[in-house]
């Protein structure tokens, strides 16, 4: 499961940002956060739209730092959005066939 979960996380950056039309990103600034996270404010710059406001939540473990979450527009979370996804597969197959949908979508991805 945890394979296949690193392998939907990896299609799903892929399928977003399939090709470079100019885009920049820019890092706007650094917070504290909540429960020891720091947060880090980006905007990324499209050419001819608005930037899109991303909050990069990070913690530190040991000597490293991780990315645990991210906001969209400071507020919208990935985690939450994919806990809400992955609840119902869950509540219905368990572990087998959520582990069957997030491979279902990598393969998906990988045929485009």
């Amino acid at each position: 499961m945890v394979d296949a979960f690193a392998r939907r996380n990896a299609a799903q950056y892929v399928s977003r940002f399939d090709a470079y039309k100019g885009e920049t990103i820019e890092i706007s600034g650094e917070r504290p956060g909540p429960r020891g996270t720091s947060l880090v404010e980006t905007h990324l710059n499209r050419a001819g739209n608005s930037p899109v406001i991303l909050t990069y939540v990070l913690r530190q473990t040991g000597d490293r730092w991780g990315i645990v979450d991210v906001l969209l527009k400071g507020t919208v979370s990935q985690l939450a959005v994919q806990r809400s996804d992955f609840a119902t597969t869950l509540r219905s197959g368990g572990l087998p066939a959520l582990t069957h949908e997030l491979n279902g979508y990598a393969d998906g991805v990988a045929r485009q």
